[in-house]
């Protein structure tokens, strides 16, 4: 009776360590995808807003998922995100075709909806908070 009940118990155990482990390996992949998804409409959307040229723009709803640390554009055509996910940090970039620029605040990209105006200005693509609407 007592090793029917150790064996139940050990079995319990480790089914619930690996219903944890997937739990958390889930949330974390969700995030990941959900902004891999902001990244790649984000560069995908200043390529056309370019191709149409001045004064080309668009307004796109995001739903920015928690855990973004950071949003920046680097040397003018790379958007990084830096995350903070369950145990661990991530950071995705997402390469445009195109030249962008902007600048963002935590506000723009903390957990929610936010639009962002994409809009061609010349030799480059500007993108940034859109608080209009």
């Amino acid at each position: 009776m007592v090793i029917v009940v150790g064996i139940s118990l050990g079995v319990l155990l480790v089914s619930s360590f690996m219903l944890y482990n997937y739990a958390l390996y889930s949330t974390n992949k969700i995030i990941s995808d959900r902004v891999d998804d902001i990244g790649k409409s984000i560069t995908q959307t200043a390529q056309i807003v370019d191709a149409y040229g001045v004064p080309a723009r668009r307004v796109v709803e995001y739903n920015f998922p928690r855990g973004i640390k950071n949003m920046t554009i680097v040397g003018g055509n790379v958007l990084y995100f830096d995350m903070q996910l369950i145990g661990m940090e991530s950071t995705q970039g997402y390469f445009s075709e195109v030249n962008i620029t902007g600048s963002f605040l935590e506000d723009d990209y903390e957990e929610g909806k936010k639009k962002f105006r994409i809009e061609c200005i010349g030799e480059q693509v500007i993108v940034e908070r859109w608080k209009n609407g």
